[in-house]
């Protein structure tokens, strides 16, 4: 575990048709924290833009505070996420910007355990999540917050075959459930071969699908994410 800390900023100006401003400034930080083998990650990234100038700004701020530990038994990762408008009334258009909130988010990953050449990570998740998304049949945005409620497992095997090459097939199952009654089911299988050449050349290849039964009451959810 380190200190990093890390500052980027960003402008751009428009000069052509109608005259534009961009400046984003973004601040990373990590360090150890009280908790045994534990990392704390804070990010902040402050975006503004004006068009045309001498109009309102447009301004965002897009944070985040994750904490992970790792220890024999799991690896556990807390994240708080938030977005805040400090343009208020000033600038409206943004009223329909598209945000994920997560109060907290924690996700827990417990020790894989191997059957049969066969290796198995259990995991299971909570969360409190507010999604804001822009719904172009309404011309309106939908803002929804509840809880879900995840639990799962990855299976995964890897056997080496003919010309350096290994093949690992892994089949990952969740159940989700959220605090309305809905529920979501979701299964993703992969197969990847990976070749190894004289300790030089590396070639991947990977075949991957998954699909979904039941409902979440989120867009994002939905898509996949």
């Amino acid at each position: 575990s380190q200190w990093r800390s890390n500052y980027q900023f960003n402008e751009q100006f428009s000069q052509s048709g109608t005259r534009s401003t961009t400046r984003s400034h973004g601040l990373a930080h990590s360090m150890p924290f009280l908790l045994p083998n534990s990392q704390l990650s804070i990010n902040s990234t402050y975006f503004q833009s004006i068009a045309p100038e001498g109009s309102a700004a447009n301004e965002r701020i897009d944070s985040s505070i994750v904490l992970d530990q790792s220890t024999p038994l799991y690896s556990l990762r807390m994240t708080n996420q938030w977005f805040v408008d400090p343009d208020g009334d000033n600038y409206t258009l943004d009223r329909f910007d598209d945000y994920i909130e997560r109060m907290p988010d924690i996700q827990l990953n417990f020790r894989s355990v191997t059957v049969a050449s066969m290796e198995g990570t259990p995991r299971a998740s909570f969360g409190a999540f507010k999604e804001s998304r822009f719904i172009p049949q309404n011309n309106a945005s939908r803002v929804f917050s509840t809880h879900r409620y995840q639990t799962g497992f990855r299976a995964a095997r890897a056997v080496p075959t003919l010309l350096s090459t290994t093949l690992t097939g892994a089949l990952e199952m969740d159940q989700f459930w959220y605090d309305p009654g809905d529920q979501r089911y979701a299964v993703s299988e992969s197969l990847q071969a990976t070749t190894q050449l004289g300790g030089f050349i590396t070639n991947n290849a990977s075949f991957q699908r998954g699909f979904a039964e039941g409902n979440s009451p989120f867009f994002f959810d939905n898509r996949g994410n």
